[in-house]
């Protein structure tokens, strides 16, 4: 028998936001839910069966694109969000300017 492990999740992107009443669901998510009211909670169809997702709950598709839910504490502790070309851009030029850097002095 073999004994117990650490084990890293890999990194891997998802789509994810945090459903509340009423807010805009994007198209994927629709697959993994019958219906859409005001209440307190949202079914999601999920391999696991039938799951609940709560205000503030994120709504994640994964790698295979199955739809679960996942609390906000889980959700924050485990992935970080992924920024698009613009953003990193953003990023970048933030952190020269903090450092009172342009681009002209990169390299030197």
């Amino acid at each position: 028998m073999a004994g117990v492990r650490k084990y890293r999740k890999k990194p891997v992107e998802i789509h994810a936001f945090p459903w509340a009443p009423g807010c805009d669901l994007p198209g994927w998510a629709w697959s993994a839910i019958d219906s859409v009211t005001d209440a307190d909670f949202v079914e999601i169809h999920t391999l696991e069966g039938t799951m609940k997702a709560t205000p503030g709950d994120y709504i994640i598709r994964g790698v295979e694109g199955e739809v679960y839910p996942c609390k906000p504490s889980i959700f924050e502790k485990t992935y970080d969000p992924v920024l698009d070309a613009v953003e990193e851009e953003q990023d970048d030029r933030r952190g020269l300017d903090r450092y009172g850097l342009d681009d002209a002095s990169i390299g030197d």
